[in-house]
């Protein structure tokens, strides 16, 4: 996976889930993007856009009071093929980020919200 350009993370601006989706861009192309349908179980899909030879890691994350910071729930990757990875997990009332990365260094986005 690429390195990230600039990454924050902070719990200002913090959104509640309904249906949500968190968009890679990358040199005036959209890369990919990580979507979450707040169903139950909840079900979360990353697709690669862009048809460059690289793909995309989308990452589930949940903040873990005891441990003071975030702890990767699931990971999938998408690109080179039809369709989009996907995978479902129950986040409860959690507080939980989606992350996406493309793969070549094409950068990283992430959004913080709350189930």
């Amino acid at each position: 996976m690429g390195t990230a350009s600039a990454l924050v993370v902070g719990f200002s601006g913090l959104a509640y889930a309904d249906d949500t989706r968190v968009t890679l861009n990358h040199g005036g192309h959209r890369m990919g993007y990580m979507e979450h349908e707040d169903e139950e179980p909840d079900s979360f899909r990353v697709c690669d856009t862009y048809a460059n030879g690289h793909g995309v890691t989308g990452g589930l994350y949940i903040w873990v009071n005891f441990y003071n910071q975030w702890q990767l729930l699931e990971e999938v990757s998408d690109g080179g093929d039809e369709g989009c990875g996907k995978f479902t997990n129950d986040l409860s009332n959690s507080l939980y980020q989606m992350r996406i990365e493309g793969h070549g260094g094409t950068g990283i986005e992430l959004k913080n919200l709350r189930e």
